[in-house]
């Protein structure tokens, strides 16, 4: 999302969920997280502290970004 089109300066990165990523480095090649892999944006995380700012209608930066990869399985032992 251009940060023009949110009056933002032009250096900040507006993320929204179901906005789409690129991603710049390899980061998992088996589990398709590649250079230039594009990817959409699924939950925007904020942190506790931060939620006076986001009453009061600011935009702090968010804690956390999660991004959605089909092919990618996590480690999680599913027994805990």
């Amino acid at each position: 999302m251009p940060a023009k089109e949110y009056k933002f300066p032009p250096d900040i990165l507006c993320v929204a969920i179901g906005c789409k990523v690129r991603l710049v480095k390899n980061i998992d090649v088996s589990a398709g997280q590649v250079n230039s892999a594009i990817r959409t944006v699924v939950k925007v995380i904020n942190n506790n502290a931060d939620v006076q700012m986001l009453i009061s209608g600011n935009h702090p930066p968010p804690y956390c970004i999660i991004v959605e990869f089909p092919t990618f399985r996590s480690s999680v032992d599913k027994k805990r």
